[in-house]
């Protein structure tokens, strides 16, 4: 059995598949198996997918009907049969020494979890750490401490399989991971990050995550949570993910110049109702996560736009206390 399983969902990526797979060909840890799984793609990327897998035996080709990220990462952890798991979206990257470094570290540390950090990759070709996305250097046990400002990535880490045992992803939903990754994350005793960049996560402008969404699966995500032990065992999570994430994703979509809609405001009520009295630091958090950090603005000569970066954080403030007294 191979020591490591790495998934790879696909879903039309012909012109960037060919790069991750070769990424993963390249490891310097041979003993691993890549679960390459075509979720019902219309252009050549299960083509593609199919000449990786015909010339290495180490890959290994499905193809579904299209079912999602989710459903096509459920496919691939049904057929894994590594002691260890990672995840590699098929528009990302890793560096040659992903699976050694990351599997080093886990069993040097006895953890059960392992991470790396992570280069964003632009459109333009340049690059910059993304900081969203890793974990700060070092071994962490404390998952009281960690959970509530962790990343919920599946990506840039190794997971022991057993972690996994009973979950799997959501289904017809966007971001599956922030419904499933925080569960993973609170089973673990031990994580161990390392500081290498190894995971390059490619960023385009018309995937999910760069988006401005509406915060419904965000908050689909969110009920998932609250309706299992994580609410119990880590509620300040779940308050950290509405206004980090949610919150943060709804003043995304004003930003860029969407109105607010009647959801919309149904969603920061209901949160609000859920998580009052935010504190400076949650409002901060959910204005300085998505792509628009307030200095960014300034030092790019753009004052216009980080006005009205500063309007819409003092409406997000003026909503909340309006909100509270309403409640009240």
């Amino acid at each position: 059995m191979p020591l490591v399983s790495v998934i790879v969902p696909i879903y039309n990526v012909e012109s960037q598949l060919g790069r991750c797979l070769v990424s993963l060909r390249g490891q310097s840890l041979p003993d691993f198996e890549a679960i390459l799984v075509d979720d019902g793609s219309a252009d050549r990327s299960g083509e593609i997918a199919e000449d990786f897998a015909a010339s290495d035996p180490r890959f290994r080709y499905v193809r579904q009907e299209n079912r999602g990220l989710g459903g096509a990462r459920n496919t691939g952890l049904w057929l894994a049969r590594g002691r260890y798991l990672a995840f590699v979206d098929s528009d990302d990257y890793v560096d040659g020494r992903f699976l050694e470094v990351l599997t080093a570290a886990l069993e040097a540390d006895g953890a059960d979890i392992a991470a790396c950090g992570v280069t964003r990759v632009l459109g333009d070709g340049s690059s910059r750490p993304d900081r969203d996305k890793s974990l700060p250097a070092g071994s962490i046990s404390d998952m009281t401490a960690f959970l509530p400002g962790a990343s919920f990535s599946a990506c840039n880490r190794l997971f022991r399989r057993e972690l996994f045992d009973g979950l799997r992803f959501p289904e017809g939903m966007a971001y599956e991971d922030c419904a499933c990754i925080p569960l993973v994350l609170a089973r673990a005793r031990r994580i161990v990050s390392v500081s290498d960049a190894l995971y390059f996560y490619v960023w385009r402008a018309d995937s999910i995550t760069s988006t401005a969404g509406s915060g419904l699966d965000m908050l689909q995500a969110q009920e998932r949570l609250e309706a299992s032990s994580l609410a119990r065992e880590h509620p300040a999570a779940l308050r950290r993910y509405f206004y980090r994430n949610i919150v943060g994703s709804l003043l995304w979509g004003m930003l860029s110049g969407r109105e607010p809609t009647d959801g919309a405001a149904a969603i920061l009520r209901e949160g609000l109702r859920r998580y009052p009295a935010p504190s400076c630091a949650e409002l901060r958090d959910a204005l300085g996560w998505r792509k628009l950090p307030f200095g960014l603005l300034l030092t790019r000569g753009r004052p216009r736009l980080a006005r009205a970066y500063a309007r819409a954080a003092e409406g997000l403030r003026r909503a909340a206390v309006g909100l509270r007294r309403k409640s009240s």
